[in-house]
């Protein structure tokens, strides 16, 4: 493991970009570079997500990803809130 910082870009979308205010945003995901790691930053900078947290999925560069995946630097990361559709 090293103690490397991994730079990410982030995309949140529907009810996410709602709650986040933004539509994405370059990150710096401090070790160890994993998804859990990324998820507790951005509910850091954006609280209003916490609600959300539990049905999120995560996508790192267009492929739905589980929680132990690393990440690298470069990695585009998409937050995608569950759908709503009738």
């Amino acid at each position: 493991m090293n103690g490397k910082d991994v730079r990410v870009k982030v995309l949140y979308w529907a009810q996410a970009r709602e709650a986040a205010g933004v539509s994405s945003e370059m990150m710096l995901v401090r070790p160890p570079a994993d998804l859990p790691t990324l998820m507790e930053q951005i509910l850091e900078l954006h609280p209003k997500l916490a609600g959300l947290k539990q049905s999120i999925k995560l996508a790192i560069n267009g492929e739905i990803c589980g929680k132990e995946t690393k990440l690298n630097d470069g990695d585009e990361v998409a937050l995608l809130p569950p759908v709503a559709g009738g």
